[in-house]
Order: C-alpha cells, then structure tokens, then sequence
C-alpha cells in the first residue's frame, strides 16, 4: 500500500469516525467537570501524539526518557493552558531538554 492510499484510509476513517459521534452525542449532557475535561484532552492528545512521534536515540519513534517528560509537560500544560501552540512547544521543548541532559 503506498504512503497516499495508507493516508486516504486514514484520512476517510477519521472523517466516518468523527461525524458518526457528533449526532450520538447532540442529545446528551455532560456534567460540568466532565465537560472542563473534554475541553483540554484534544489539546493534551495532540501533543502526546506529536512527542510519540519524535525520534528516539535510534532513529525510530520509540518511548524514551525525554517523550515521557514532555507527555507529561503537555498533560500538565494542557489543564491550564488551552493554546494548542503553547502546549506543543512546551512539550517539545521539555523533550529536547531532557534529551540533551541525558540521551
């Protein structure tokens, strides 16, 4: 499968998946907690996402020191913040710290 199919795939799965959810969810309600914490989880599952991204001392995306440092600078981050560019930017500048401190 090449790069562009494997993308469409995901591209047109993301978009079923997405308005399939927003009519199951329209006639619910959330409690007021429930809802201050959905509000900040997209932001904190961008960033997770970019920071697993990243590449390890090999070369590969792989789970290190500094990803997990940074996760948790965006998840921290993200429940003060609600700048997608702010918590990204913390979380890789949390990474390239630690991995400069001990790769």
């Amino acid at each position: 499968m090449t790069s562009f199919a494997a993308l469409l795939v995901a591209a047109l799965g993301t978009y079923a998946l997405r308005s399939g959810s927003v009519p199951a969810f329209t006639t619910r309600t959330l409690q007021d907690r429930n809802a201050v914490l959905l509000r900040h989880a997209a932001l904190a599952i961008m960033a997770s996402l970019t920071i697993a991204s990243l590449p390890g001392p090999a070369g590969n995306p792989q789970v290190t020191l500094a990803s997990s440092t940074a996760l948790a600078v965006a998840v921290l981050v993200a429940r003060r913040v609600s700048d997608t560019t702010a918590i990204i930017g913390l979380a890789v500048a949390a990474y390239t710290l630690v991995n400069l401190i001990a790769p």
